[in-house]
This record gives C-alpha cells, sequence and structure tokens, in this order.
C-alpha cells in the first residue's frame, strides 16, 4: 500500500491537480513514462502513441508497484 500513499501524495501537490495537456481538473490517469497525471481522454491520445512513447495506467483501477 506504500505506492497508492505515494500515488495520493503526489495527486494532491497543486501542479498535479490539472491535466498536463487540457487543464481539465478530474484526473485519473497517469503516464509512468513521464511521471505526469492527465484526464481520461488525453490519456487515451497517450495511449494511442504506443508505450514506447507514453505508459499509461489508471491511478484506481490498475495495480501499481515499486521496481527494486
Amino acid at each position: 500500500m506504500v505506492v497508492s500513499r505515494q500515488l495520493r501524495h503526489l495527486q494532491s501537490q497543486p501542479k498535479n491537480k490539472i491535466c498536463v495537456d487540457c487543464a481539465q481538473k478530474n484526473l485519473q490517469w497517469a503516464s509512468v513514462s513521464y511521471g505526469i497525471f492527465m484526464c481520461l481522454e488525453c490519456s487515451g491520445k497517450h495511449c494511442g502513441l504506443s508505450v514506447y512513447i507514453s505508459f499509461v495506467r489508471s491511478v484506481t483501477m490498475d495495480s501499481w508497484f515499486r521496481w527494486r
């Protein structure tokens, strides 16, 4: 649960409360590649870029783990 706590902490930061691409406020997706939060619509655009460019995960639905 440490990773979930860290994600919530990162989402609470003022700069992480708006989508990096369109400035919407409902952020439930993140690009693991870039360390950014985004809205559902922009996450679809990032998914279309391929995982080699932007690896996108849901903040709430996907499982997150820490690399060792």
